[in-house]
């Protein structure tokens, strides 16, 4: 896997991308608003040695969630905060655990020394045990709106 700063051409197809029930949430729009967040600088997409998409990592403010800034959570710098996306035809497919160590293969590359934390929707149980397989352990839950609705998130850090 390689990871690359996010193109135009990559950005358009992720922005595509599509997730069956119960994980729409992580669908995008094909918004121009969304290729351009997607081309902000804190992109990466990663792909196979065909070239071929297999998903994205962000960081820094791209990974947060705007409920987390409530409670505090964005103003502790010592962490960075990272962001993943798997191509929805590689989901539940057994390739998360091997996609996240790579991300966190990649990331201490640009971020050494530092610890690191995520935010995933607490009832996504398939992500949280991948996370937890790579090392992230369980912190603070909070709600945030997303889609006209409150959702319950669940932070994790990973020390380094």
């Amino acid at each position: 896997m390689k990871f690359l700063p996010m193109k135009k051409k990559e950005a358009e197809k992720i922005s595509l991308w599509q997730y069956e029930e119960p994980y729409t949430l992580y669908s995008m729009n094909g918004s121009l608003e969304t290729i351009e967040e997607l081309l902000s600088g804190y992109y990466y997409s990663c792909v196979n040695d065909n070239g071929e998409l297999l998903g994205y990592c962000c960081y820094g403010q791209a990974a947060h969630v705007p409920g987390g800034y409530a409670i505090g959570l964005y103003y502790d710098f010592e962490k960075v905060d990272v962001g993943i996306g798997l191509h929805p035809k590689l989901t539940s497919c057994g390739l998360g655990t091997t996609f996240m160590k790579e991300v966190l293969t990649f990331f201490p590359k640009k971020f050494p020394a530092k610890d690191f934390r995520l935010v995933v929707a607490a009832w996504n149980q398939r992500a949280i045990k991948v996370y937890e397989r790579v090392g992230f352990k369980q912190g603070v839950t909070f709600f945030s709106p997303l889609q006209g609705e409150d959702v319950k998130f669940l932070v994790m850090t990973k020390q380094v």
